[in-house]
């Protein structure tokens, strides 16, 4: 189940092999934060920390984002953000 859905985010986005690794903790962490039917589907982060779970910090897996670039590694006329990839999930 788990590989099956690291294959179709990674076909889905057509991006390399290599971020097998990333694609995988994301695929585990959303099966964790979605309804299961063996726990009556209520979500496993909400049974495991007995607490309500929040979504809000998802993002889009290959979504565009920005960067901060650290002020010494600017100059004064350089940006101070960088567009990057996001491959993974915001862990809140």
């Amino acid at each position: 189940m788990i590989m099956e859905r690291v294959r179709c985010m990674l076909s889905h986005v057509k991006i390399p092999k290599s971020y097998l690794g990333e694609a995988t903790l994301t695929t585990v962490y959303l099966i964790n934060m979605s309804s299961l039917v063996p726990l009556k589907s209520d979500v496993p982060q909400r049974v495991w920390i007995a607490k309500d779970v929040s979504y809000q910090h998802l993002k889009m897996f290959e979504c565009l984002l920005y960067m901060r670039v650290a002020k010494h590694q600017m100059s004064k006329l350089d940006n101070k953000s960088k567009p990057c990839i996001f491959v993974g999930v915001l862990r809140g």
